[in-house]
């Protein structure tokens, strides 16, 4: 029997921050095939052919309606999905640039906008555990949330908890 070929997925997912350091957390929705109940950034799936940012840009505004400046990533996490799926997980950091909060049900059923230490007792998603604990809380004091100089915020829109 042939060795079946191994699937490679890529996956992008947004860390959009506020002035005041705070990023958009979403919920999976309890009724959710894919991880119900387990806290998630903005994003998804690279479509074949597509590019990774654009696909960030439509990831957010299908999940969240929000619109982003994309900067740089800032963290890659792989992990086999199954027998013969690779898949990666890349986070960029984002600024926030308009738009007010609008899940779409069916994915996400709650946000907040919150800070790294906010996040420790909460049920995470792999790559966000591992991008909080690698990334988040432990580069805290290099500055690795902040925002690049000259980002353009829209800051009265994002009420969330």
């Amino acid at each position: 029997m042939a060795d079946q070929e191994t699937k490679r997925v890529v996956a992008a997912h947004a860390l959009i921050l506020q002035p005041d350091q705070r990023f958009l957390v979403t919920r999976r929705a309890l009724g959710d095939d894919y991880k119900p109940g387990e806290y998630d950034l903005p994003g998804g799936t690279v479509k074949l052919g597509e590019k990774t940012k654009a696909a960030l840009q439509r990831e957010v505004r299908e999940e969240t309606g929000l619109e982003v400046a994309i900067y740089q990533p800032i963290h890659v996490f792989d992990y086999m999905s199954g027998p013969h799926r690779h898949q990666f997980q890349i986070t960029f950091k984002c600024g926030y640039k308009g738009g007010d909060v609008r899940l779409n049900a069916s994915d996400h059923d709650d946000f907040f906008w919150g800070r790294p230490e906010d996040l420790i007792s909460l049920p995470l998603i792999a790559f966000l555990n591992s991008l909080l604990n690698e990334v988040l809380l432990a580069d805290k004091q290099n500055g690795v949330g902040d925002v690049p100089a000259g980002a353009d915020f829209v800051t009265s829109k994002p009420q969330g908890r």
